[in-house]
């Protein structure tokens, strides 16, 4: 290739969404300095997959694979962008790096390398986050090195000569900003002239306990409303750690010997400033994992006058859940106090979402069989008719077609089923072909299908 490539892999919780998306937002700077960042999208919460669908496809397993179509269609973007750089950025590219390795021979790879006994709070609380974790957190008080062992083994097979290994630490960072530090190995720290807010950052204690209780139950649609909240909710404790102080100092003298190791021998830069900047690093406060009933109710007003539409789903789990057995159910009382009565959703908002998997039920239903790879979606989808869905669904004719394709596009969304959703918002587009919002998620959806 005529161009550098510089390929970042996270790894997660080593503040990559935060990285991504200062990129996104600075494109075009970057690429007057020499860079070529690839478009993507964000959520509310600046959280992104970053570049991952550019060189990769995910088959009906949600496996990657990667794309020699995508790489192609990338060379020439930067041939035309007269960039002297290509720079990719996902926590996905993790796990394929032994691909990337292959099919990108000059690439150097860039990974932040955080202390692993901080990694073990950061991904129980991202496991409580997506993994619907509901136990108490436990102190490992053995060092336990994770995804260092993978990327030592990396390291030694690809050659240490492709890897530019950073600190993840605060006081490290160049101008002690992350941004500013993962610029400084492209060469154009200069660009970053003001603090990054935080982004895709862990849960707040009281955010964090609150969606702990609620995993216990089935939460289907909630799920996503919950997390896009909680995310954004800083209303609580930010910095606190789940481990007492005694364990806490018995475990940090373990993984400083073990991580030391690997510091030294994978050529880690900054790595004095690194070790010192641990061991010098006081522990955050001490907190018991519990919740009062007034932080509770704190959050819980706040999420349901922050997502209305989660009401439908919170009936729908009183309803079903208040008589469950071997669950603590002592949040109940607050949840029935504080929802609004029914009349104050519309008809149709009620049945968008208490109707979702009855919905997605109906649609299989009329295609008559399930939707395999290689399966004409469009053709399928094209089938059934609007009357179809109004009838099993009981929409009245009152709503619009164009809006109940839109909504069910939407749903497919909201589970990930991002194919359907564009079939669905391409027949919304048709009914309203000046619709704004329903345009840009066509081109949203192509995007991420890597449709063009």
């Amino acid at each position: 290739m005529s161009f550098k490539v510089f390929i970042h892999f996270g790894p997660p919780k080593s503040g990559t969404s935060a990285i991504q998306k200062w990129l996104a937002d600075n494109r075009q700077q970057l690429l007057k300095n020499g860079i070529y960042y690839p478009e993507h999208n964000v959520d509310e919460n600046g959280v992104s997959s970053g570049n991952l669908l550019s060189i990769f496809t995910r088959g009906p397993d949600k496996s990657l694979h990667f794309s020699q179509e995508g790489k192609d269609r990338l060379i020439q973007q930067v041939k035309s962008s007269g960039a002297e750089t290509l720079l990719l950025s996902s926590e996905f590219f993790m796990r394929q790096l032994p691909e990337l390795v292959i099919n990108f021979p000059d690439a150097k790879f860039i990974g932040y390398i955080r202390f692993p006994l901080d990694m073990t709070e950061s991904g129980y609380n991202q496991g409580i986050k997506r993994n619907f974790e509901t136990r108490k957190f436990r102190a490992p008080l053995i060092y336990r090195a994770g995804i260092l062992d993978l990327l030592a083994d990396y390291s030694v097979q690809f050659g240490a000569d492709r890897f530019i290994f950073r600190p993840y630490e605060s006081s490290v960072f160049v101008n002690a900003d992350l941004v500013s530090d993962f610029l400084s190995v492209l060469g154009v720290s200069h660009l970053q002239s003001a603090k990054m807010p935080v982004v895709n950052s862990s849960y707040c204690f009281e955010a964090m306990e609150f969606k702990r209780w609620f995993n216990q139950f089935p939460l289907a649609y909630l799920q996503p409303l919950l997390d896009r909240f909680l995310q954004g909710y800083r209303q609580g404790q930010l910095d606190f750690s789940l481990i007492s102080p005694r364990e806490y100092l018995k475990a940090k003298d373990n993984y400083l010997k073990g991580f030391r190791i690997f510091v030294e021998r994978h050529n880690v830069e900054n790595s004095q400033a690194f070790i010192q900047a641990l061991e010098e690093k006081e522990q955050k406060a001490y907190r018991k994992q519990n919740l009062t009933e007034e932080e509770f109710e704190a959050v819980f007003c706040a999420f349901i006058a922050s997502k209305p539409e989660a009401l439908p789903e919170l009936r729908r789990l009183l309803e079903t859940e208040r008589c469950s057995e071997k669950k603590d159910l002592r949040f109940f009382e607050i949840i029935e106090r504080n929802l609004p009565k029914d009349s104050a959703v519309t008809r149709f908002k009620n049945l968008y979402y208490s109707v979702k998997q009855r919905l997605f039920m109906c649609v299989k239903v009329l295609i008559g069989r399930e939707l395999h790879r290689n399966t004409d979606k469009f053709k399928l989808v094209n089938n059934i008719s609007i009357a179809q869905l109004k009838d099993k669904l009981k929409i009245p004719n009152s709503v619009s077609d164009g809006d109940v394709y839109r909504e069910i596009a939407l749903i497919y969304e909201q589970c990930n089923e991002l194919d359907m959703a564009y079939i669905f918002m391409k027949k919304a587009l048709k009914l309203r072909p000046n619709g704004t919002f329903i345009a840009k998620k066509v081109r949203d959806y192509e995007q991420l299908l890597a449709i063009r």
